[in-house]
Protein backbone atom coordinates (compact mmCIF):
# COMPACT_ATOMS: atom_id res chain seq x y z
CA UNK A 1 0.00 0.00 0.00
CA UNK A 2 2.83 2.40 0.85
CA UNK A 3 4.26 2.00 -2.66
CA UNK A 4 1.04 3.44 -4.10
CA UNK A 5 0.49 6.31 -1.64
CA UNK A 6 0.66 8.87 -4.45
CA UNK A 7 -2.08 7.01 -6.33
CA UNK A 8 -4.29 7.05 -3.23
CA UNK A 9 -3.79 10.82 -3.06
CA UNK A 10 -4.78 11.25 -6.70
CA UNK A 11 -7.84 9.04 -6.22
CA UNK A 12 -8.79 11.11 -3.19
CA UNK A 13 -8.59 14.30 -5.23
CA UNK A 14 -10.75 12.68 -7.90
CA UNK A 15 -13.42 11.75 -5.35
CA UNK A 16 -13.51 15.29 -3.94
CA UNK A 17 -13.75 16.85 -7.41
CA UNK A 18 -16.36 14.34 -8.52
CA UNK A 19 -18.55 15.25 -5.56
CA UNK A 20 -18.00 18.94 -6.29
CA UNK A 21 -19.13 18.61 -9.92
CA UNK A 22 -22.10 16.42 -8.95
CA UNK A 23 -23.16 19.08 -6.45
CA UNK A 24 -22.59 22.11 -8.65
CA UNK A 25 -24.13 20.74 -11.87
CA UNK A 26 -27.94 20.67 -11.48
CA UNK A 27 -29.69 17.39 -12.26
CA UNK A 28 -30.41 16.58 -15.90
CA UNK A 29 -27.86 19.18 -17.04
CA UNK A 30 -25.17 16.59 -17.83
CA UNK A 31 -24.71 15.50 -21.44
CA UNK A 32 -27.83 13.48 -22.35
CA UNK A 33 -28.48 12.96 -18.64
CA UNK A 34 -32.24 13.37 -19.03
CA UNK A 35 -32.39 10.62 -21.63
CA UNK A 36 -30.39 8.23 -19.48
CA UNK A 37 -32.54 9.00 -16.42
CA UNK A 38 -35.77 8.48 -18.37
CA UNK A 39 -34.45 5.09 -19.57
CA UNK A 40 -33.72 4.05 -15.98
CA UNK A 41 -37.08 5.31 -14.75
CA UNK A 42 -38.78 3.29 -17.50
CA UNK A 43 -36.90 0.13 -16.50
CA UNK A 44 -37.74 0.58 -12.80
CA UNK A 45 -41.39 1.41 -13.46
CA UNK A 46 -42.26 -1.14 -16.18
CA UNK A 47 -39.60 -3.85 -15.74
CA UNK A 48 -39.03 -3.65 -19.50
CA UNK A 49 -36.84 -1.84 -22.02
CA UNK A 50 -38.07 1.24 -23.88
CA UNK A 51 -38.83 1.03 -27.58
CA UNK A 52 -36.28 2.73 -29.81
CA UNK A 53 -37.77 6.07 -30.74
CA UNK A 54 -39.72 6.48 -27.51
CA UNK A 55 -36.81 8.25 -25.83
CA UNK A 56 -33.54 9.80 -27.00
CA UNK A 57 -31.34 7.18 -25.29
CA UNK A 58 -33.60 4.18 -25.98
CA UNK A 59 -31.12 3.19 -28.72
CA UNK A 60 -28.60 2.15 -26.06
CA UNK A 61 -27.90 -1.45 -24.96
CA UNK A 62 -29.42 -2.34 -21.57
CA UNK A 63 -26.66 -3.34 -19.13
CA UNK A 64 -25.96 0.05 -17.50
CA UNK A 65 -29.66 0.78 -17.14
CA UNK A 66 -30.37 -2.58 -15.55
CA UNK A 67 -27.56 -2.05 -13.03
CA UNK A 68 -28.71 1.50 -12.32
CA UNK A 69 -32.30 0.30 -12.00
CA UNK A 70 -31.27 -2.23 -9.36
CA UNK A 71 -29.42 0.51 -7.45
CA UNK A 72 -32.42 2.85 -7.64
CA UNK A 73 -34.80 0.09 -6.59
CA UNK A 74 -32.61 -1.03 -3.70
CA UNK A 75 -32.46 2.56 -2.44
CA UNK A 76 -36.24 2.80 -2.57
CA UNK A 77 -35.91 6.08 -4.44
CA UNK A 78 -38.74 7.82 -6.25
CA UNK A 79 -38.31 8.58 -9.94
CA UNK A 80 -35.07 10.20 -11.06
CA UNK A 81 -36.76 12.76 -13.30
CA UNK A 82 -39.06 15.05 -11.29
CA UNK A 83 -42.59 15.06 -12.65
CA UNK A 84 -42.61 18.86 -12.56
CA UNK A 85 -39.34 19.25 -14.52
CA UNK A 86 -39.73 21.70 -17.39
CA UNK A 87 -37.41 23.20 -19.96
CA UNK A 88 -35.90 26.62 -19.51
CA UNK A 89 -37.67 28.94 -22.00
CA UNK A 90 -34.50 31.03 -22.30
CA UNK A 91 -32.40 28.10 -23.56
CA UNK A 92 -31.90 27.54 -27.28
CA UNK A 93 -29.88 24.60 -28.60
CA UNK A 94 -29.10 26.45 -31.83
CA UNK A 95 -27.53 29.40 -30.00
CA UNK A 96 -27.39 28.87 -26.24
CA UNK A 97 -27.02 32.14 -24.36
CA UNK A 98 -27.65 30.43 -21.02
CA UNK A 99 -26.32 27.07 -19.87
CA UNK A 100 -29.42 25.82 -18.11
CA UNK A 101 -31.47 23.52 -20.33
CA UNK A 102 -34.07 23.11 -17.59
CA UNK A 103 -35.78 25.47 -15.21
CA UNK A 104 -34.22 24.95 -11.79
CA UNK A 105 -37.30 26.39 -10.07
CA UNK A 106 -39.56 23.71 -11.55
CA UNK A 107 -38.60 21.13 -8.92
CA UNK A 108 -37.74 21.08 -5.22
CA UNK A 109 -34.29 20.15 -3.82
CA UNK A 110 -35.81 16.94 -2.45
CA UNK A 111 -36.87 15.97 -5.98
CA UNK A 112 -33.24 16.16 -7.10
CA UNK A 113 -31.82 13.82 -4.46
CA UNK A 114 -32.54 10.47 -6.21
CA UNK A 115 -30.68 11.63 -9.33
CA UNK A 116 -27.80 13.05 -7.32
CA UNK A 117 -27.46 9.82 -5.37
CA UNK A 118 -27.35 7.77 -8.56
CA UNK A 119 -24.58 10.03 -9.84
CA UNK A 120 -22.41 8.34 -7.21
CA UNK A 121 -22.59 5.16 -9.32
CA UNK A 122 -20.86 6.96 -12.18
CA UNK A 123 -18.21 8.26 -9.78
CA UNK A 124 -17.62 4.70 -8.56
CA UNK A 125 -17.17 3.43 -12.12
CA UNK A 126 -14.71 6.27 -12.74
CA UNK A 127 -12.78 5.28 -9.61
CA UNK A 128 -12.40 1.76 -10.99
CA UNK A 129 -11.34 3.08 -14.39
CA UNK A 130 -8.50 5.10 -12.84
CA UNK A 131 -7.17 2.06 -10.97
CA UNK A 132 -7.20 0.05 -14.20
CA UNK A 133 -5.37 2.82 -16.08
CA UNK A 134 -2.71 2.83 -13.38
CA UNK A 135 -2.42 -0.97 -13.57
CA UNK A 136 -2.22 -0.88 -17.38
CA UNK A 137 0.59 1.68 -17.28
CA UNK A 138 2.46 -0.38 -14.72
CA UNK A 139 2.15 -3.48 -16.89
CA UNK A 140 3.11 -1.70 -20.09
CA UNK A 141 6.10 0.13 -18.59
CA UNK A 142 7.54 -2.74 -16.59
CA UNK A 143 6.50 -1.32 -13.21
CA UNK A 144 7.37 2.39 -13.55
CA UNK A 145 5.13 3.87 -10.86
CA UNK A 146 5.91 7.48 -11.79
CA UNK A 147 4.69 6.92 -15.33
CA UNK A 148 1.65 5.02 -14.08
CA UNK A 149 0.79 7.83 -11.67
CA UNK A 150 0.87 10.36 -14.51
CA UNK A 151 -1.36 8.12 -16.63
CA UNK A 152 -3.95 7.90 -13.85
CA UNK A 153 -3.67 11.54 -12.75
CA UNK A 154 -4.40 12.89 -16.23
CA UNK A 155 -8.02 11.65 -16.46
CA UNK A 156 -8.53 11.83 -12.69
CA UNK A 157 -8.07 15.59 -12.85
CA UNK A 158 -9.33 16.30 -16.38
CA UNK A 159 -12.56 18.35 -16.11
CA UNK A 160 -14.45 16.39 -18.78
CA UNK A 161 -13.67 12.99 -17.25
CA UNK A 162 -14.45 14.07 -13.69
CA UNK A 163 -17.59 15.97 -14.65
CA UNK A 164 -18.93 13.25 -16.95
CA UNK A 165 -18.34 10.69 -14.21
CA UNK A 166 -20.41 12.82 -11.86
CA UNK A 167 -23.65 12.65 -13.85
CA UNK A 168 -25.98 9.84 -14.91
CA UNK A 169 -24.54 8.26 -18.05
CA UNK A 170 -23.77 4.84 -19.49
CA UNK A 171 -20.40 6.24 -20.63
CA UNK A 172 -19.06 5.68 -17.11
CA UNK A 173 -19.60 1.92 -17.26
CA UNK A 174 -18.51 1.74 -20.92
CA UNK A 175 -15.22 3.48 -20.09
CA UNK A 176 -14.66 1.11 -17.17
CA UNK A 177 -15.19 -1.92 -19.42
CA UNK A 178 -12.88 -0.41 -22.05
CA UNK A 179 -10.22 0.15 -19.40
CA UNK A 180 -10.46 -3.48 -18.31
CA UNK A 181 -10.22 -4.69 -21.92
CA UNK A 182 -7.20 -2.46 -22.50
CA UNK A 183 -5.52 -3.84 -19.39
CA UNK A 184 -6.29 -7.40 -20.47
CA UNK A 185 -4.85 -6.76 -23.93
CA UNK A 186 -1.61 -5.29 -22.58
CA UNK A 187 -1.34 -8.10 -20.01
CA UNK A 188 -1.84 -10.76 -22.68
CA UNK A 189 0.75 -9.24 -24.99
CA UNK A 190 3.21 -9.01 -22.10
CA UNK A 191 3.04 -12.77 -21.71
CA UNK A 192 0.98 -12.74 -18.52
CA UNK A 193 -0.33 -16.12 -17.56
CA UNK A 194 -3.01 -14.67 -15.30
CA UNK A 195 -6.59 -15.83 -15.63
CA UNK A 196 -7.78 -12.27 -16.24
CA UNK A 197 -5.76 -12.14 -19.47
CA UNK A 198 -7.13 -15.46 -20.78
CA UNK A 199 -9.18 -15.33 -24.02
CA UNK A 200 -12.32 -16.58 -22.27
CA UNK A 201 -12.18 -13.86 -19.63
CA UNK A 202 -11.45 -11.24 -22.25
CA UNK A 203 -14.34 -12.44 -24.39
CA UNK A 204 -16.73 -12.27 -21.45
CA UNK A 205 -15.74 -8.67 -20.69
CA UNK A 206 -16.04 -7.74 -24.37
CA UNK A 207 -19.54 -9.20 -24.42
CA UNK A 208 -20.48 -7.11 -21.40
CA UNK A 209 -19.05 -4.09 -23.22
CA UNK A 210 -21.33 -4.67 -26.20
CA UNK A 211 -24.25 -4.87 -23.76
CA UNK A 212 -23.19 -1.52 -22.29
CA UNK A 213 -22.41 0.71 -25.28
CA UNK A 214 -21.39 0.01 -28.86
CA UNK A 215 -18.44 2.38 -28.54
CA UNK A 216 -16.66 -0.53 -26.81
CA UNK A 217 -16.66 -2.54 -30.06
CA UNK A 218 -13.43 -0.99 -31.47
CA UNK A 219 -11.60 -1.86 -28.24
CA UNK A 220 -12.90 -5.42 -28.51
CA UNK A 221 -11.67 -5.51 -32.11
CA UNK A 222 -8.23 -4.38 -30.93
CA UNK A 223 -8.18 -7.26 -28.46
CA UNK A 224 -9.14 -9.71 -31.21
CA UNK A 225 -6.29 -8.54 -33.45
CA UNK A 226 -3.94 -8.46 -30.47
CA UNK A 227 -4.62 -12.13 -29.76
CA UNK A 228 -3.73 -12.87 -33.37
CA UNK A 229 -0.32 -11.25 -32.77
CA UNK A 230 0.62 -13.41 -29.80
CA UNK A 231 3.41 -15.89 -30.28
CA UNK A 232 2.59 -19.41 -31.31
CA UNK A 233 1.55 -21.32 -34.38
CA UNK A 234 -1.13 -20.05 -36.73
CA UNK A 235 -3.45 -22.65 -35.23
CA UNK A 236 -2.77 -21.36 -31.70
CA UNK A 237 -3.47 -17.78 -32.75
CA UNK A 238 -6.69 -18.71 -34.48
CA UNK A 239 -7.81 -20.75 -31.47
CA UNK A 240 -7.21 -17.87 -29.06
CA UNK A 241 -8.98 -15.34 -31.26
CA UNK A 242 -11.92 -17.63 -31.99
CA UNK A 243 -12.30 -18.45 -28.28
CA UNK A 244 -12.40 -14.74 -27.48
CA UNK A 245 -14.96 -14.03 -30.20
CA UNK A 246 -17.06 -17.07 -29.32
CA UNK A 247 -17.34 -16.19 -25.63
CA UNK A 248 -18.05 -12.54 -26.47
CA UNK A 249 -20.87 -13.54 -28.82
CA UNK A 250 -22.23 -16.02 -26.30
CA UNK A 251 -22.35 -13.24 -23.71
CA UNK A 252 -24.13 -10.65 -25.86
CA UNK A 253 -25.63 -12.89 -28.53
CA UNK A 254 -29.16 -12.91 -27.13
CA UNK A 255 -29.23 -9.12 -27.29
CA UNK A 256 -27.99 -9.10 -30.89
CA UNK A 257 -30.64 -11.66 -31.87
CA UNK A 258 -33.30 -9.58 -30.11
CA UNK A 259 -32.25 -6.47 -32.03
CA UNK A 260 -32.26 -8.34 -35.33
CA UNK A 261 -35.72 -9.78 -34.72
CA UNK A 262 -37.19 -6.47 -33.55
CA UNK A 263 -35.31 -3.84 -35.54
CA UNK A 264 -33.78 -5.66 -38.49
CA UNK A 265 -30.05 -5.67 -37.67
CA UNK A 266 -27.88 -6.77 -34.71
CA UNK A 267 -26.97 -3.26 -33.54
CA UNK A 268 -30.32 -1.68 -34.47
CA UNK A 269 -28.46 0.89 -36.55
CA UNK A 270 -31.35 1.56 -38.93
CA UNK A 271 -33.70 2.20 -36.02
CA UNK A 272 -31.06 4.40 -34.39
CA UNK A 273 -30.73 6.54 -37.51
CA UNK A 274 -34.51 6.94 -37.70
CA UNK A 275 -34.74 7.88 -34.02
CA UNK A 276 -31.89 10.40 -34.36
CA UNK A 277 -32.93 11.77 -37.75
CA UNK A 278 -32.35 15.30 -36.44
CA UNK A 279 -28.61 14.51 -36.38
CA UNK A 280 -28.50 13.01 -39.88
CA UNK A 281 -25.66 14.26 -42.07
CA UNK A 282 -23.94 13.21 -45.27
CA UNK A 283 -20.17 13.58 -44.99
CA UNK A 284 -17.02 11.67 -45.82
CA UNK A 285 -14.18 10.89 -43.45
CA UNK A 286 -12.02 13.29 -45.47
CA UNK A 287 -14.61 16.03 -44.92
CA UNK A 288 -14.38 15.50 -41.17
CA UNK A 289 -10.61 15.32 -40.77
CA UNK A 290 -10.20 18.44 -42.93
CA UNK A 291 -12.84 20.41 -41.05
CA UNK A 292 -11.14 22.61 -38.39
CA UNK A 293 -14.42 23.36 -36.61
CA UNK A 294 -15.22 19.65 -36.24
CA UNK A 295 -11.74 18.82 -34.95
CA UNK A 296 -11.76 21.78 -32.56
CA UNK A 297 -15.16 20.77 -31.19
CA UNK A 298 -14.02 17.19 -30.64
CA UNK A 299 -10.78 18.28 -28.98
CA UNK A 300 -12.46 20.73 -26.62
CA UNK A 301 -15.22 18.32 -25.64
CA UNK A 302 -12.67 15.59 -24.90
CA UNK A 303 -10.88 17.73 -22.31
CA UNK A 304 -13.73 19.85 -21.05
CA UNK A 305 -17.13 21.00 -22.29
CA UNK A 306 -19.42 20.82 -19.30
CA UNK A 307 -23.11 20.65 -18.56
CA UNK A 308 -25.07 19.75 -21.67
CA UNK A 309 -21.88 20.36 -23.69
CA UNK A 310 -22.46 24.13 -23.58
CA UNK A 311 -20.11 25.29 -20.79
CA UNK A 312 -16.54 25.68 -22.13
CA UNK A 313 -13.37 25.93 -20.12
CA UNK A 314 -11.14 28.98 -20.25
CA UNK A 315 -9.33 29.32 -23.58
CA UNK A 316 -5.94 29.09 -21.85
CA UNK A 317 -6.86 25.63 -20.56
CA UNK A 318 -7.40 24.33 -24.09
CA UNK A 319 -4.02 25.78 -25.08
CA UNK A 320 -2.41 23.90 -22.18
CA UNK A 321 -4.11 20.64 -23.19
CA UNK A 322 -2.99 21.21 -26.78
CA UNK A 323 0.61 21.49 -25.66
CA UNK A 324 0.30 18.42 -23.44
CA UNK A 325 -1.20 16.42 -26.31
CA UNK A 326 1.43 17.42 -28.88
CA UNK A 327 4.34 16.87 -26.50
CA UNK A 328 2.96 13.53 -25.33
CA UNK A 329 2.34 12.37 -28.89
CA UNK A 330 5.86 13.25 -30.00
CA UNK A 331 7.27 11.72 -26.85
CA UNK A 332 5.44 8.46 -27.55
CA UNK A 333 7.73 7.97 -30.55
CA UNK A 334 10.72 8.44 -28.25
CA UNK A 335 9.16 6.06 -25.73
CA UNK A 336 8.99 3.42 -28.46
CA UNK A 337 12.64 3.94 -29.31
CA UNK A 338 13.82 4.06 -25.69
CA UNK A 339 11.48 1.26 -24.61
CA UNK A 340 10.12 3.50 -21.87
CA UNK A 341 7.03 1.42 -22.55
CA UNK A 342 7.51 -2.03 -23.99
CA UNK A 343 6.88 -2.07 -27.71
CA UNK A 344 4.00 -4.50 -27.43
CA UNK A 345 2.36 -1.95 -25.11
CA UNK A 346 2.80 0.90 -27.60
CA UNK A 347 1.35 -1.24 -30.39
CA UNK A 348 -1.64 -2.30 -28.27
CA UNK A 349 -2.42 1.24 -27.12
CA UNK A 350 -2.07 2.69 -30.61
CA UNK A 351 -4.32 -0.04 -31.96
CA UNK A 352 -7.07 0.80 -29.46
CA UNK A 353 -6.80 4.51 -30.26
CA UNK A 354 -6.73 4.02 -34.04
CA UNK A 355 -9.72 1.66 -34.19
CA UNK A 356 -11.75 3.86 -31.83
CA UNK A 357 -10.96 6.98 -33.88
CA UNK A 358 -11.89 5.25 -37.14
CA UNK A 359 -15.21 4.02 -35.72
CA UNK A 360 -15.91 7.50 -34.35
CA UNK A 361 -15.29 9.10 -37.74
CA UNK A 362 -17.42 6.53 -39.57
CA UNK A 363 -20.28 7.18 -37.13
CA UNK A 364 -20.00 10.92 -37.77
CA UNK A 365 -20.26 10.47 -41.52
CA UNK A 366 -24.00 9.78 -41.15
CA UNK A 367 -24.91 11.01 -37.65
CA UNK A 368 -23.45 14.22 -36.26
CA UNK A 369 -21.94 13.35 -32.89
CA UNK A 370 -18.73 15.36 -32.81
CA UNK A 371 -18.22 15.14 -29.06
CA UNK A 372 -14.86 14.11 -27.68
CA UNK A 373 -16.42 12.32 -24.74
CA UNK A 374 -17.57 9.68 -27.24
CA UNK A 375 -13.89 8.76 -27.61
CA UNK A 376 -13.67 7.77 -23.96
CA UNK A 377 -13.47 4.11 -24.94
CA UNK A 378 -9.89 4.95 -25.95
CA UNK A 379 -9.26 7.24 -22.95
CA UNK A 380 -7.30 4.59 -20.99
CA UNK A 381 -5.00 4.01 -23.96
CA UNK A 382 -4.65 7.74 -24.67
CA UNK A 383 -3.77 8.50 -21.05
CA UNK A 384 -1.11 5.81 -20.82
CA UNK A 385 0.40 6.76 -24.17
CA UNK A 386 0.59 10.46 -23.32
CA UNK A 387 2.14 9.71 -19.92
CA UNK A 388 4.69 7.46 -21.61
CA UNK A 389 5.56 10.26 -24.03
CA UNK A 390 6.04 12.81 -21.26
CA UNK A 391 8.16 10.36 -19.25
CA UNK A 392 10.38 9.57 -22.25
CA UNK A 393 11.04 13.24 -23.00
CA UNK A 394 11.72 14.12 -19.38
CA UNK A 395 13.99 11.13 -18.85
CA UNK A 396 16.00 12.11 -21.91
CA UNK A 397 16.25 15.72 -20.71
CA UNK A 398 17.35 14.74 -17.20
CA UNK A 399 19.87 12.26 -18.56
CA UNK A 400 21.48 14.95 -20.72
CA UNK A 401 21.37 17.75 -18.13
CA UNK A 402 24.58 18.42 -16.13
CA UNK A 403 22.85 18.06 -12.77
CA UNK A 404 25.92 16.93 -10.90
CA UNK A 405 24.14 14.19 -8.94
CA UNK A 406 22.68 10.81 -9.62
CA UNK A 407 20.64 9.97 -6.54
CA UNK A 408 19.14 11.19 -3.30
CA UNK A 409 16.11 13.29 -2.48
CA UNK A 410 16.98 16.14 -4.85
CA UNK A 411 17.29 13.79 -7.79
CA UNK A 412 13.93 12.18 -6.94
CA UNK A 413 12.28 15.61 -6.87
CA UNK A 414 13.71 16.44 -10.29
CA UNK A 415 12.72 13.03 -11.61
CA UNK A 416 9.14 13.37 -10.32
CA UNK A 417 8.73 17.05 -11.24
CA UNK A 418 6.53 16.49 -14.36
CA UNK A 419 3.98 14.39 -12.48
CA UNK A 420 3.90 16.81 -9.54
CA UNK A 421 3.44 19.73 -11.94
CA UNK A 422 0.71 17.88 -13.85
CA UNK A 423 -1.27 17.20 -10.68
CA UNK A 424 -0.94 20.77 -9.40
CA UNK A 425 -1.83 22.38 -12.73
CA UNK A 426 -4.85 20.16 -13.34
CA UNK A 427 -6.05 20.64 -9.78
CA UNK A 428 -5.84 24.40 -10.32
CA UNK A 429 -7.75 24.02 -13.61
CA UNK A 430 -10.60 22.25 -11.82
CA UNK A 431 -10.75 24.79 -9.02
CA UNK A 432 -10.82 27.61 -11.56
CA UNK A 433 -13.50 25.79 -13.55
CA UNK A 434 -15.72 25.26 -10.52
CA UNK A 435 -15.48 28.85 -9.30
CA UNK A 436 -15.46 30.27 -12.83
CA UNK A 437 -17.45 28.73 -15.72
CA UNK A 438 -19.49 26.34 -13.57
CA UNK A 439 -20.28 28.97 -10.94
CA UNK A 440 -21.30 31.45 -13.62
CA UNK A 441 -23.51 28.92 -15.41
CA UNK A 442 -25.17 27.28 -12.41
CA UNK A 443 -24.84 29.75 -9.56
CA UNK A 444 -28.36 28.95 -8.33
CA UNK A 445 -27.93 25.17 -8.12
CA UNK A 446 -29.14 25.28 -4.52
CA UNK A 447 -28.36 23.15 -1.49
CA UNK A 448 -28.66 19.39 -1.95
CA UNK A 449 -27.99 16.28 0.09
CA UNK A 450 -26.84 13.05 -1.52
CA UNK A 451 -27.95 10.50 1.03
CA UNK A 452 -30.89 12.08 2.82
CA UNK A 453 -34.20 10.70 1.62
Amino acid sequence: MRRHTALVTVLGLYVVLSFAYAWRIPIMEGADELGHALYIDHVVRTRSLPEIGSDWEAVQPPLYYLVAGVVVGAAGSPRLVPETLRENPEFDWAAPVVARVFDGSSYLPADARPARRLRLLSSLFGFGTLILIYATALRASGGRRRLALGAAALPALTPQFVHHHAVISNDSLATLVSALLTYQLVAALSGSGSTIAAPKAMGFIAGLGVLTKYSVLPVAAAVFFGLMLLSGTARDRLRRASTFAGVALATCGAWLIWNTARYGDPLAQAAMRRAHAALAVEASIADLVLDPSFLTRVFKSYWGMLGSMVVPLHDSVYVAFSILTVVGGIGALLAFKQRTVQRYGIVALCGVIALTAIAFLIHNTHLSAGQGRLLFAALPAISVLLAAGWAAIWDAAVAEAPLGFDGGATFRIVRDAPVIALILVLLAVNVQTLIGPVEAAYHSAGAVFFLHR
